[in-house]
């Protein structure tokens, strides 16, 4: 007998907990009853409190939108190298470039 988990053991790659999907809903019910009051205590806030408002409202905006992720700029130069290519070089390396940021999204640095 070995360690650790049995194949296929658990939830398949992608399905929600189910926990987690009943709490999520039961927030989403209650913040939804929550609203029109929420929405008259800030505008009495803004009125009354401007900066704490604007705090206030810059959180609830993360939950909202999605947080954009930081992209690093690696050498300006590699930029200026890729206009000088042709056209078809241009697109092999643009599908080079995709398939890093995709390897670095999945956790799979690339060793050079």
């Amino acid at each position: 007998m070995r360690g650790g988990r049995r194949e296929r053991a658990g939830r398949k790659k992608g399905i929600p907990n189910k926990l987690t999907q009943d709490i999520r809903s039961a927030i989403g019910l209650i913040l939804k009853r929550e609203i029109p009051a929420l929405a008259r205590n800030l505008k009495k806030l803004a009125v009354n409190s401007p900066g704490q408002h604007a705090s206030i409202v810059t959180g609830l905006i993360e939950f909202s939108i999605p947080r954009l992720q930081r992209v690093e700029q690696k050498d300006i130069s590699s930029f200026q190298e890729l206009a000088l290519l042709t056209p078809e070089a241009r697109r092999e390396k643009m599908r080079e470039i995709a398939r890093e940021i995709i390897n670095q999204k999945n956790g799979k640095e690339e060793k050079s």
